[in-house]
């Protein structure tokens, strides 16, 4: 939701705009033609807001759920479109609520789109351009959801249409004095409260404003322009004060740069951009300084005009009047409205600073995954490195210890993310499997080799922590690809050895695997069997009652023992990238196919790993079990671009079925 405001910016910005110079073109010129012109435009983009609301909160869905955007975008601006038209029909009121529902609706409605595009009855198009298929695809399922939910707002609006007959506020007389103070708190809070969630408050509560007299009519302090000039300072929730806790306070350099783009709007009342950019509606950590600021406003220009220190305001001013200019006005020229007025601003301000504050540390804990995972993944244990004293243990192990925990320190900014390389059957040329590779991000945004980091992980004992992390990141992934992931495809995962042997880490895996089950391969070194055999054997029988299969990983490098293959149970080898180099040596082919030949003859499945060219996937034997991973294929690819892979697959699974 907050990404679909944020994509609303540009489109606000160009409103905001038209907004302030019209007001400077009232003040200015002089010229009504112009002033009209920017008028009318203005109110073009905000009659539109709503639906722009729909197609961006629409576009955003569609990207989490690997939908085209565009198509998508539309789908919603078109439901958007027609729930509009079904609001107008029961008053202008009811229209006010299109842009809460354009908030939540597509939340909702996209997801079931996707489903629905990924019915085999619907998903019958032939062959051709591929974002033109996707878009083709979304026909039918875009109908059908819009009709859905054009269909039950309709019979919502039936069975409600008694009471919304009946939700006009009747006329409201002038407030008596006595009741005056209850029923302005009533209008500031619920001003705040609406336009929290999207509603044109000002329009919503024009009747409950007008009970208040006109200031040129001299009635009471509590007028209309006393709301204008020190409640409602920048708009709803008084954010003028927030521009400036933000541009003041903010640590965010998104947030400080939309603050100043938001200043001049906002010094016409016109907040739309900071409310939709930062942002503030529907955001709980901003819903009470949001609401306290402008009650805060009233109550102080309340007293302060009841003392006597402010004089009543005689003058009515518009809503966009300027900032400042709008007290001098109101005021007939006295200074102590423009004084009240900043005072009520800096009071804005001082509320809204911590909350501010708060929010921002908020946001920055949630992107600490990006910036600092490594912290995250290991958390205290990093602290538990530290170096001991130099009088406790020989200088040289000091400076050893606390040079590694240097290096690991400068290695927690760089992002850790997983990636997914595809395993191919030769034969068919079909994906079967992938295998899950660690890869980290420097400040630049530069992948890099994590061979530096997995070297200072081991050396740190921290291996096991790694490797849960990578099962429990490939387990969240897959659940959130399961429209996407054929049954028979698996996803292989390596294993150090010390984590096996860790009978806590084991717990987690086998709790991991058994939500995985058949789709699961637990790749492990040769290593893994030295020195801890009994703990390995119990670990891997576990896995296996969980549902994993367990290959041997780089296969006849290292630690290699042609006993290993029936001394353990094992499902499988993988056979290392030297000895696909070496097809074309005199022995080194021979070799190659003999361990083939050896694991055929025991039933056990081939990978064979670093095939880069179509000669050495030629001289691969033609056996049942055997699957082949490389760059000739393809390199290991990030999550949204391997789904991708999963999609094309998917449709030519679809369209073979279908011949």
């Amino acid at each position: 939701m907050r990404e679909g405001m944020l994509w609303l910016t540009p489109y606000l910005a160009v409103l905001s705009a038209l907004l302030v110079l019209a007001q400077l073109s009232r003040l200015a010129t002089g010229q009504p033609g112009l002033t009209s012109l920017l008028d009318h435009g203005a109110a073009v983009l905000q009659h539109a807001m709503p639906l722009m609301v729909w197609g961006a909160l629409g576009a955003v869905r569609a990207l989490q759920a690997r939908l085209p955007r565009a198509a998508v975008a539309l789908l919603c601006m078109a439901c958007g479109a027609l729930c509009e038209h079904l609001l107008a029909l029961r008053g202008t009121g009811a229209r006010a609520w299109l842009t809460p529902m354009g908030l939540l609706l597509p939340l909702w409605i996209v997801p079931w789109m996707g489903w629905l595009a990924q019915r085999r009855w619907l998903a019958r198009w032939a062959g051709g351009d591929e974002d033109v298929v996707d878009a083709l695809r979304l026909i039918v399922p875009g109908l059908l959801v819009v009709a859905g939910v054009v269909g039950a707002l309709g019979l919502l609006l039936a069975a409600l249409d008694p009471l919304l007959a009946q939700a006009a506020l009747p006329p409201i007389a002038a407030p008596a004095a006595a009741a005056s103070g209850w029923l302005a708190m009533a209008l500031t809070v619920g001003h705040s409260l609406l336009a929290l969630l999207g509603l044109p408050a000002s329009e919503a509560l024009a009747p409950l404003l007008q009970a208040f007299p006109l200031a040129s009519s001299g009635q009471g302090p509590v007028n209309q322009s006393f709301f204008t000039v020190f409640v409602f300072i920048g708009g709803s929730g008084a954010t003028a004060g927030l521009l400036l806790a933000v541009g003041g306070s903010g640590r965010l350099r998104q947030h400080r740069v939309l603050a100043l783009a938001s200043l001049a709007p906002v010094l016409v009342n016109a907040n739309e951009l900071l409310l939709f950019g930062l942002p503030v509606i529907l955001n709980p950590r901003l819903l009470l300084p949001f609401c306290l600021a402008p009650l805060c406003n009233l109550l102080l220009a309340w007293s302060a005009t009841r003392l006597g220190w402010v004089p009543a305001l005689g003058v009515d001013v518009p809503a966009s009047a300027p900032i400042g200019l709008n007290a001098l006005l109101a005021g007939g020229g006295h200074l102590a409205p423009l004084l009240l007025q900043g005072l009520s601003l800096l009071l804005g301000a001082a509320l809204y600073a911590p909350f501010v504050r708060r929010w921002e540390r908020a946001l920055q804990a949630d992107e600490a995954v990006t910036h600092s995972l490594l912290r995250a993944v290991f958390g205290q244990r990093l602290d538990t490195l530290a170096p001991d004293a130099p009088t406790v243990c020989p200088r040289e192990a000091h400076e050893h210890r606390a040079s590694m925990l240097e290096r690991l320190a400068a290695l927690q900014q760089q992002a850790m993310s997983v990636h997914y390389q595809p395993q191919v059957d030769p034969q068919t040329g079909e994906m079967v499997g992938c295998e899950a590779l660690l890869r980290v991000q420097d400040d630049g945004g530069v992948s890099q080799s994590p061979s530096e980091l997995l070297a200072l992980l081991r050396r740190a004992q921290l291996m096991p922590d790694l490797d849960l992390w990578v099962l429990d990141t490939v387990a969240a992934q897959l659940h959130y690809w399961r429209l996407h992931w054929p049954p028979s495809l698996r996803v292989a995962v390596n294993i150090s050895p010390g984590t096996l042997a860790q009978r806590s880490a084991v717990e987690r895996m086998v709790d991991i695997t058994a939500r995985l089950g058949e789709r699961l391969v637990i790749e492990i070194t040769e290593q893994a069997f030295t020195g801890h055999e009994d703990e390995v054997i119990d670990a891997i029988h576990r896995l296996r009652q969980a549902g994993a299969r367990i290959h041997i990983d780089d296969f006849g490098t290292g630690y290699s023992s042609l006993s290993y293959l029936h001394r353990f149970a094992v499902d499988g080898i993988k056979i290392d990238k030297s000895f696909t180099d070496t097809l074309a040596s005199e022995r080194g082919g021979p070799v190659f196919r003999g361990v083939c030949s050896l694991a055929h003859s025991l039933q056990l499945e081939v990978v064979v790993e670093g095939v880069e060219n179509p000669w050495q996937l030629q001289q691969l034997p033609p056996q049942p079990g055997l699957t082949v991973q490389g760059w000739l294929f393809a390199r290991a690819l990030p999550p949204a671009e391997f789904l991708r892979v999963l999609d094309r697959q998917q449709r030519f699974e679809v369209r073979r079925q279908g011949a």
